[in-house]
């Protein structure tokens, strides 16, 4: 296995032909046990925040009432995601050996992850309790910033699966983290002692899945075809380079690899005209606004706001009620996201409108908020409606925007700059949310 990867290397190959021809040399039994992992990895990335959203209901109003709970973690953790992706893009993330990231990575989440058992066990309905957990979830978003891109490394093994996985992967997690959540409303008590243990076998779950992940990763890094894979890649080719093709891949409704193998990264290198970031930026400009602007809504209004809305609900209905807003919330962005496959798309020329609209979100959710009881703004279904219409076209709308950045710009270095710049607003817009939300809760205007 090891000769062939290296007789690939001595007949030089253009680097992204040898890397999307990895795969080949690949046993089918390696194979299926390597996209097993990219899925398990998937899940347990998003796993922790997706618990946090699953039992926000419950832990702003049981475990740590009157403090704020999800406001601040929620600021806390896409703050610490922004600051941490302005740490990679700044290139002081390269600390760590890419091999070992993804293990790293997970072991940091499950020790994170007992540390909230024992905080919510222990200090539940305490500043400290909910101190700690604000700064645990800042914690975990920037090791999630700094570390994630480093594990890409793991996408030379399988080019043409990798962020496909990952992302089948991540859907799986709010679902997962969903229906282990209402199992556990239906059989544990409503008393604070049952919400405690609830919570607290969430999170443990957690730890075990980020164990898992990380005896996975490290069983296939070592393996010999795996780790040679990745050795002669990362000698062959540029690590930006692989990045941006798994990034592209994953964000187009388009398949790319017939164009990317027409013509070699050398040759193509000849021709292309590289901008700078401020070029693309002009470029691109209305696709980074409609990022910006669909992840800011969102953010504005959810989760913090929707728990909120059950506040006024006896204790077992309010919980029920917010496990659904959080599933409908996932529903949505998952089928938002996937309809440009078949078809259903906005022109890129247009798609402002639809992004700007969405500010209306706002002032909805708010009247939902201040609504009479018996009035239709406050029934279950207005509610589980207008989350459900956020998600959909959060998802539908942020995903045309990532297909129509990189389509802009001409050349492989320009649509990395492009593909990056976007991910970068995308944070930007998630951060501002979060604190546009403080600003307006501040105001008295939630």
């Amino acid at each position: 296995m090891k000769e062939e990867t290296q007789s690939s290397s001595f007949l030089n190959m253009p680097n992204l032909q040898s890397v999307l021809n990895a795969g080949i040399y690949i046993p089918k039994n390696e194979k299926i046990y390597a996209r097993f992992v990219f899925i398990v990895f998937g899940i347990a990335s998003l796993f922790m925040w997706n618990i946090y959203l699953s039992c926000c209901g419950i832990l702003n109003g049981k475990l740590f009432p009157n403090m704020g709970f999800i406001q601040y973690v929620q600021t806390s953790y896409m703050t610490s995601v922004f600051i941490g992706n302005l740490t990679m893009a700044l290139g002081l993330t390269h600390i760590f050996d890419p091999h070992h990231c993804t293990v790293l990575f997970n072991c940091i989440g499950a020790i994170q992850s007992s540390v909230i058992c024992i905080c919510i066990w222990y200090l539940h309905g305490t500043l400290q309790g909910c101190f700690l957990n604000v700064v645990i979830a800042g914690l975990i978003a920037f090791s999630c910033a700094i570390l994630i891109p480093e594990t890409f490394t793991l996408a030379a093994i399988m080019p043409e699966s990798f962020c496909s996985d990952v992302s089948l992967g991540q859907s799986y997690s709010g679902a997962v983290t969903f229906v282990l959540a209402s199992i556990l409303e239906y059989l544990l008590p409503h008393d604070v002692d049952g919400r405690k243990t609830l919570v607290v076998i969430m999170f443990g779950i957690s730890a075990v899945i980020s164990l898992l992940a990380a005896f996975l990763a490290q069983s296939l890094t070592r393996s010999p075809w795996s780790y040679s894979a990745i050795d002669d890649i990362r000698r062959n080719s540029n690590r930006s380079t692989l990045c941006t093709i798994n990034n592209y891949r994953n964000d187009s409704q388009f398949s790319c690899e017939d164009s990317l193998l027409s013509i070699s990264i050398d040759t193509e290198s000849n021709f292309e005209i590289k901008n700078t970031n401020m070029e693309v930026t002009r470029q691109i400009w209305p696709q980074l606004y409609n990022i910006f602007i669909s992840f800011m809504v969102t953010l504005a209004v959810f989760p913090t706001i929707c728990t909120e809305w059950v506040s006024n609900l006896p204790d077992s209905s309010s919980n029920i009620l917010m496990i659904a807003l959080v599933g409908m919330f996932h529903l949505g962005d998952m089928i938002g996201r996937h309809l440009p496959r078949f078809g259903f798309v906005v022109p890129p020329s247009l798609l402002w409108i639809f992004t700007t609209s969405r500010l209306a979100f706002i002032p909805l959710y708010s009247m939902i908020k201040q609504a009479s009881p018996d009035s239709l703004l406050a029934s279950v279904w207005t509610k589980l409606f207008v989350q459900f219409f956020l998600a959909f076209t959060n998802g539908f709308f942020a995903y045309l925007a990532f297909i129509y950045g990189p389509e802009t710009v001409y050349f492989r270095y320009n649509k990395e700059k492009a593909s990056f710049l976007l991910s970068i607003y995308n944070v930007a817009g998630m951060t501002a949310g979060s604190w546009l939300m403080n600003f307006l809760i501040w105001i008295k205007y939630f």
